[in-house]
């Protein structure tokens, strides 16, 4: 299968289907390359694109800003939502790379989250996705949002910038309840596990994964003298395991292991242990880019998409997750 190396965009390791945009067409294929949807667009240019966790829904975003949302089952067009500041969007298409999660699903589908960067300021869209769509929320951020996670319960919104802050929104009421920053590493993707929020961040420094206590967000009150609580740091998981440049993250579901890879110039994976950040196994890609990892649903098996070193062809590796005495393929 012939693509090129921007044309990935999302994959869904709940139903084992991933997303390729060409120009105003999105296809939706199975592992196997498969065909399974094909969605005709008209109007500017589909530059990013994001499944639901279940896989149910898939979410695309045009160079302009507009966003649309569809039934992968049926192909069936659900929602479409108009950018707030259309005229000041060109500039969008290029620095969507950058940006791991500008499309962010709630657990139970029923809220979407954009990442929205009109002119020169940033902000953060939430918008209800029943019968009727409608804007349930506007975050506004003194820094562009690199990155962004619902909470397991859909109630609250984890935010991290290209600047180095976490923020912890509420989005009943639109309230931020936390916020803690990092020195100037980019926050490159936080993910809620059950052991807590895991976070990744990147500078100058090698690459870090820290592990965040969520109680202490969830039950927090305001502190005396009007201080917002932080968020307290738990454990720092790993640093600089292979190279300073990760920007694809894999959790298992249970919580239980993680894969880090990076998207341009990586020859490996690294899986490891959450708890302790103690590597399992460093697995060969032979890709000259990794469009993203996954593990399955029961985590017992990691799927790595990218493209081919050798022909630039389109490629799925599936591996067995490793342990310390046996690493397959």
């Amino acid at each position: 299968m012939r693509a090129n190396p921007f044309s990935l965009k999302a994959f869904s390791p709940a139903n084992q289907v991933f997303a390729k945009l060409t120009h105003q067409t999105i296809e939706i294929h199975r592992l196997d390359g498969t065909l399974l949807q094909t969605l005709k667009l008209s109007g500017p240019e589909v530059n990013e694109a994001a499944f639901s966790p279940d896989g149910q829904l898939l979410t695309a975003r045009t160079s302009q800003g507009e966003t649309r949302v569809w039934n992968v089952k049926t192909g069936q067009q659900l929602a479409q939502l108009k950018a707030t500041n259309p005229s000041k969007r060109a500039s969008f298409r290029h620095f969507s790379r950058d940006l791991p999660k500008s499309l962010v699903f709630s657990p139970n589908n029923s809220l979407l989250a954009l990442a929205e960067t009109p002119g020169t300021k940033n902000l953060v869209e939430v918008w209800s996705l029943g019968n009727t769509p409608r804007r349930v929320a506007s975050l506004s951020q003194s820094e562009r949002v690199s990155t962004m996670a619902f909470s397991p319960d859909n109630r609250a919104l984890v935010c991290g910038s290209a600047g180095g802050s976490l923020r912890w929104y509420d989005v009943a009421t639109q309230k931020m309840k936390a916020e803690v920053r990092n020195g100037s590493a980019m926050v490159w993707d936080i993910v809620f596990t059950p052991q807590g929020l895991v976070v990744g961040e990147r500078g100058q420094s090698p690459a870090t994964l820290t592990l965040y206590d969520v109680p202490s967000i969830r039950n927090s009150a305001q502190r005396p003298g009007g201080q917002k609580p932080l968020l307290q740091k738990k454990t720092q998981i790993a640093s600089g395991l292979h190279i300073a440049m990760w920007d694809k993250l894999a959790i298992s579901p249970q919580g239980r292991f993680f894969a880090t890879a990076s998207y341009s110039g990586a020859r490996e994976i690294v899986v490891g242990h959450l708890s302790t950040g103690v590597p399992l196994a460093r697995l060969e890609v032979d890709m000259f880019r990794v469009e993203s990892i996954a593990f399955s649903p029961d985590g017992t098996r990691l799927t790595c998409i990218g493209h081919s070193m050798a022909n630039g062809q389109m490629q799925v590796v599936s591996y067995r997750r490793p342990t310390p005495e046996k690493q397959t393929r």
